[in-house]
C-alpha cells in the first residue's frame, strides 16, 4: 500500500490532510473514535483485497485460488 493510498483513506475516514507547509504530509485527527474505527476498516479492506487478488492471481488451481479468496473477502462481511 503506497503513502498517497493511505492518505486517501485518511481523508475518506474524516482525517484531515496538511500539505500546504509539511512534507510528508501530516495527517491531523479531526473527529472521534469513529474515524478511526472507519480508517482502520478502509486498511483492513484493502489489505483483504490485496490478499484475496494474489490467490485469485498466483494460484495454478484456480478452484482452490478462487475458493481462499472468497473467504478472504467474506472476513469484511463479518
Amino acid at each position: 500500500m503506497t503513502k498517497e493510498e493511505i492518505f486517501k483513506m485518511a481523508v475518506e475516514a474524516g482525517f484531515s490532510i496538511n500539505e500546504l507547509h509539511c512534507s510528508p504530509p501530516i495527517i491531523s485527527f479531526i473527529g472521534y473514535e469513529e474515524h478511526i474505527e472507519a480508517f482502520a476498516k478502509l486498511i483492513a479492506e484493502k489489505e483483504r483485497e490485496e490478499c484475496a487478488k494474489f490467490f485469485t492471481e498466483n494460484d495454478t488451481n484456480l478452484f482452490w485460488g478462487s475458493q481462499v479468496a472468497s473467504l478472504i473477502r467474506a472476513r469484511g462481511q463479518e
